[in-house]
């Protein structure tokens, strides 16, 4: 699934999610080329940038990620994050007992966060809202509450978001059997 973001001019999000990687490697040698040629995109890409992520296993009420982005639309909000050495243990505690629940309780469709194979100090994380209207509500009152209480500033580096429009057209779902 994917879109457009709407905080950089011509940048565009395609997040895959793949049940493993022999899943993601039949895609890419079985669909992919085919759906890249079929799209027009050539014309569009000017630079791509490609990195492959682990969900990091939170428990929780939300839907996985994969059942809901893309089917209807929405808004992905998109979080970059560059840890300062020794806090992941902390953002991954802080993930489950502060950030998770208050996203819940603000109407977050779905979500999670993932975590670099190749740089224990990157992470990201995602959340898919149902409209513009609910990611603002989020953004305008329970995210710095939480930003604060979490201590975003003690665990990073930097953090990067980023806030997509989904497009249902982008959705592809792809069976190996």
């Amino acid at each position: 699934t994917g879109g457009w973001s709407l905080d950089e001019a011509d940048f565009a999000v395609i997040l895959g999610l793949w049940q493993d990687q022999p899943a993601m490697d039949g895609f890419m040698a079985q669909r992919h080329d085919a759906l890249y040629e079929a799209s027009g995109q050539r014309s569009l890409i000017q630079t791509t940038e490609v990195s492959v992520w682990r969900r990091v296993g939170l428990p929780g009420a939300r839907s996985p990620l994969v059942e809901v982005a893309g089917r209807e639309g929405g808004y992905l909000r998109i979080a970059e994050i560059l840890l300062l050495p020794g806090r992941a243990e902390h953002l991954v505690e802080v993930q489950r007992t502060i950030w998770d629940p208050a996203m819940e309780a603000a109407g977050v469709l779905a979500g999670g966060l993932w975590e670099s194979p190749d740089d224990d100090s990157r992470f990201l994380s995602i959340s898919l809202w149902r409209s513009r209207e609910s990611e603002r509500e989020w953004r305008s009152r329970p995210f710095f509450d939480c930003w604060r209480r979490a201590g975003v500033e003690d665990d990073c580096e930097d953090v990067i978001g980023r806030l997509v429009s989904v497009d249902p057209d982008w959705r592809v779902d792809w069976s190996r059997s």
